[in-house]
């Protein structure tokens, strides 16, 4: 082998392992990526749980709440009036309409004519 032989066999070479090392360097810089992105995902989802878990535990007193109230007749009487507009045998409703609209001017049933006045 000559000279000249030995010097391309030694850049072919050191070629290859440049182009190995590039692409080590490619796949390391390409994991370390996508973890960051993967740590900035579930410091999002933790946040998302975290609201979700706030309204949760909310809602959870709301609950405890209305379970007190329903410990005695009374909570759970005024329960049932206040959400389903019931009312007990006897009881009479009284019902408060406002006949207005948004011009303060009388509607047709409370004039007893249409509104050509006829």
């Amino acid at each position: 082998m000559n000279k000249h032989t030995k010097r391309s066999e030694s850049n072919t070479r050191n070629w290859i392992i440049l182009i190995v090392l590039a692409g080590l360097i490619i796949l390391f810089l390409k994991s370390l990526f996508g973890a960051a992105k993967n740590i900035q995902v579930s410091k999002q989802d933790l946040q998302d749980m975290k609201y979700e878990y706030e309204k949760l535990y909310e809602r959870g007193q709301d609950i405890e709440n209305l379970l007190t109230n329903f410990e005695n007749d009374f909570g759970f009487e005024r329960y049932v009036r206040e959400n389903f507009g019931v009312s007990k045998p006897g009881e009479k409703v009284v019902v408060i309409v406002n006949h207005q609209n948004k011009d303060n001017e009388p509607r047709e049933d409370e004039t007893g004519q249409d509104e050509e006045g006829n």
